[in-house]
C-alpha cells in the first residue's frame, strides 16, 4: 500500500484530493493510505517523528511557505519520496528542479490525470523497492538505492552511508558491532569489508592496487593490510560473476 502525504493550505483542495484518492481506493485502481497536512511545517514535523512517505502531493504555492521550500527541507532530510507538485502556472517549475520532482500537475485537478500519474509512480516504486535499502535516521526512514552507495563506515556507533551524488546519510546509533549493522549488505548484496569499520560496494570500485581502493567518483580508500587478501578475493569473485 502506498503512503501518500497531501500538503495544501486550502481545505477545499485537500477535500478534493482526499475524495479523489478515496475513490481510487474504493474501486481498486490504487491502494493508498493518505495523510493530509495544511502546512509544510506540519508535514515536516510528522516526517521527523514518523518517517517519510512514498509520495508527496504538494501545492507549489502556499500562503505559509511554498511547496518548493517544503520539498527542499524533505530533501535536506535525505527523504527520497516521489514529489508531485500541484500548480496553477508552470512559470516556477525551474525553481523546483533541485528537489527532483517526479511530476507537475496543473490545477484545476483532473481525476484521470492524477490517477495516471499516481499509477505510474506506484509502478516505479514497486520496481525500485527490491533495489533499495531503508535506513533509520534521526529524521525517520530514508530510502536509497544499493547502487548509490559507495561505501559505509561508522561514527559513534552509527553507520554512515556515503553516496555517489555526494550525500552522506547518518543512520541511527546501534549497540552492536559494525559487521552486524550491515550484515544484510554483506551477505545478500556483495558489499565487502575493507577494514573492521568500512564496507565497500564493489559495484562502485574502479580499481584496486596494493592496498588502495579507487572508487568510481575518484575517491580513494585504504584497505586494512590484514584484509587485503580477502578483499581482493571477494572483488575478483564479484567481477568474474559479472555482478
Amino acid at each position: 500500500m502506498l503512503r501518500i502525504a497531501v500538503c495544501n493550505d486550502e481545505k477545499l483542495q485537500i477535500e478534493i484530493l482526499e475524495k479523489l484518492l478515496a475513490g481510487y481506493n474504493s474501486v481498486g485502481t490504487l491502494s493508498a493510505r493518505v495523510t493530509s497536512f495544511e502546512s509544510g511545517e506540519l508535514l515536516l514535523e510528522d516526517v521527523k517523528l514518523k518517517g517519510g512517505y512514498d509520495i508527496y502531493i504538494l501545492d507549489m504555492m502556499m500562503s505559509a511557505g511554498s511547496g518548493i521550500e517544503t520539498a527542499k527541507e524533505l530533501r535536506a532530510y535525505n527523504d527520497q519520496g516521489k514529489i508531485i507538485f500541484l500548480t496553477s502556472s508552470m512559470e516556477n517549475v525551474f525553481d523546483a528542479f533541485s528537489v527532483r520532482p517526479s511530476r507537475y500537475i496543473l490545477k484545476p485537478l483532473n481525476s484521470a490525470r492524477l490517477l495516471r500519474e499516481l499509477t505510474a509512480l506506484d509502478d516505479e516504486i514497486k520496481r525500485e523497492k527490491p533495489l533499495c535499502i531503508s535506513v533509520k535516521t534521526s529524521h525517520g526512514e530514508c530510502r536509497m538505492l544499493y547502487s548509490e552507495i559507495l561505501y559505509i563506515d561508522i561514527e559513534n556507533r552509527a553507520p554512515r552511508y556515503h553516496l555517489a551524488d555526494g550525500r552522506l546519510i547518518l543512520g541511527a546509533s546501534r549497540r552492536c558491532k559494525f559487521r552486524e549493522m550491515i550484515s544484510e549488505l554483506l551477505e545478500k548484496h556483495n558489499f565487502i569489508l575493507s577494514s573492521v569499520g568500512v564496507a565497500v560496494n564493489p559495484e562502485n570500485v574502479r580499481s584496486f592496487r596494493r592496498d588502495v581502493i579507487k572508487l568510481k567518483n575518484g575517491e580513494e580508500l585504504i584497505c586494512s593490510r590484514t584484509m587485503v587478501r580477502d578483499f581482493r578475493s571477494a572483488l575478483d569473485i564479484y567481477t568474474k560473476n559479472g555482478a
